[in-house]
């Protein structure tokens, strides 16, 4: 399995390097490492895993086929780095281009001015990681709704389509941030602009008939 090259990844430690340290056991996430099913892997010396296998515990906590052949599949992307950025979401995410970014940002923006929604293009900053790469950004683009509310009632405008976005049968994750809304396109792609446009759109239509 290849080691993945990206500026993002460059000072963190693979599993394979941490084991070749001299480290007895690793632990990890199948679903954050690896971008698999949930599910967790023990990794290290054939003797330690050896008793843990024996640990009555592990019948509980053992996984089951379905997250096994799921992992396999997972693990098969990592092969060739042109499948792994086009089946692995992660992957996929890092390796956006500006231009890819910007040029989404602007049709989600023309999108919603078609549908008589001012929308306003900000730059933005979004993170790799919660818990671990959290200091790692990728610059990307966010579309800002604009309304010409006072202060009030525009924040109350952005708190309520953030509310029933969420709540659509389709839910779309918007962010709230000094009474606004953005929607960040680092991960929303080409094929999923003119639908995130349209709920956008019902939804904005939604709010400000019921004010």
């Amino acid at each position: 399995m290849r080691s993945f090259n990206h500026p993002i990844l460059k000072d963190e430690p693979t599993v394979k390097d941490t084991i070749e340290k001299g480290i007895d056991l690793v632990c990890f996430s199948c679903d954050k490492l690896l971008g698999g099913p949930q599910a967790g892997i023990i990794a290290g010396k054939k003797e330690l895993i050896a008793q843990l296998k024996k640990e009555p515990l592990l019948r509980a906590l053992r996984v089951c086929k379905t997250t096994l052949a799921l992992l396999e599949t997972a693990c098969t992307y990592y092969f060739k780095n042109e499948i792994l950025i086009e089946k692995n979401l992660i992957y996929k995410i890092i390796n956006r281009t500006p231009k890819e970014l910007l040029e989404t940002a602007e049709r989600l923006q023309n999108i919603l001015k078609d549908n008589h929604i001012e929308a306003e293009i900000m730059e933005t900053i979004g993170q790799c990681g919660g818990g671990t790469l959290t200091d790692s950004e990728i610059p990307s683009f966010a579309v800002m709704i604009k309304n010409n509310f006072p202060n009030k009632l525009r924040s109350e405008y952005a708190e309520k389509m953030h509310h029933h976005l969420l709540l659509h049968q389709k839910p779309v994750l918007g962010i709230l941030k000094k009474g606004a809304i953005y929607f960040d396109v680092l991960t929303i792609f080409k094929n999923e602009v003119e639908e995130v446009a349209q709920i956008i759109s019902e939804t904005h239509q939604m709010v400000t008939n019921n004010n």
